[in-house]
């Protein structure tokens, strides 16, 4: 089950963990949360800051991202100063 747009928008511009159902998680700041008039989700974050898969982590580090609001599994704020 998707997590509601209202809930994704109180983390908008805000540092948080997300972890997707492919099974990566990522530390970023999450930019924006949209949805389409089919219902679909979409996010774009940027600044990643951390991944679970280290050899990707330099190719995202100066990059926004996109993924489908569907396969967030979950999403929690890391507050600024929490190390990752």
């Amino acid at each position: 089950m998707a997590i509601p747009l209202t809930k994704l928008r109180e983390y908008e511009n805000k540092r948080v963990k997300m972890r997707f159902d492919d099974g990566y998680e990522y530390v970023a700041t999450l930019l924006s949360a949209t949805q389409d008039m089919d219902g679909s989700l979409h996010l774009v974050y940027e600044k990643v800051e951390w991944i679970n898969d280290p050899s990707i982590l330099e190719n995202l580090k100066n990059k926004a991202l996109y993924s489908e609001g569907e396969a967030l599994a979950s999403i929690e704020e890391v507050p600024s100063g929490v190390q990752v």
